[in-house]
């Protein structure tokens, strides 16, 4: 399977509510040769240091990323979040995050082995909501590169050196 040569990922673990982190982001997507229509942050839980349940600290959080990220290179920003224990319920944590981002959807998969899931709009800032939609999942196996492919020990030096991409191109700080 090929990548598109405009496709990046970002593997260094970053905390994206430390503006020294955000601003590395910035600077190496700065660096890309073009620039980004969309950016996903994957997960909430892994790029946040402070109090999910705290209106101030998710607040904060999410206008960091907004002014140093989405207004900085004119894009969307996309932060994957688990919802609460009841998959229908609202994101876990405080209701500041519904509150300060534009859009919202929730992706279910029913248990079991089902290949179906259904994605629901649960905010649209501006417009209409679209209506679920349902449609069915393919596995597809990526496989591994060389970098994956190196003993842990070995690629430890490595993963602390800046910022590193998997793709067609790797940019490092």
């Amino acid at each position: 399977m090929s990548l598109t040569p405009n496709f990046h990922v970002c593997i260094t673990p970053l905390v994206l509510s430390i503006s020294e982190h955000v601003e590395a982001l910035a600077s190496a997507i700065e660096a890309l040769p073009t620039k980004p229509t969309l950016i996903y942050i994957d997960t909430l839980s892994q790029t946040f240091e402070g109090d999910e349940n705290s209106a101030t600290d998710i607040s904060a959080y999410l206008r960091l990323i907004n002014a140093s990220i989405r207004a900085k290179f004119g894009c969307s920003v996309i932060v994957i979040h688990h919802s609460g224990h009841n998959a229908t319920e609202r994101p876990r944590g405080s209701s500041a995050i519904t509150a300060n981002v534009d859009f919202m959807v929730g992706i279910y998969k029913p248990e079991g082995t089902s290949m179906m899931a259904r994605l629901d709009v649960i905010k649209q800032k501006d417009g209409d909501k679209l209506t679920h939609q349902a449609f069915k999942l393919n596995r597809v196996v990526l496989g591994q590169d060389d970098y994956f492919k190196l003993p842990p020990k070995s690629n430890d030096a490595r993963r602390r050196q800046g910022i590193d991409w998997v793709g067609p191109q790797e940019v490092r700080l």
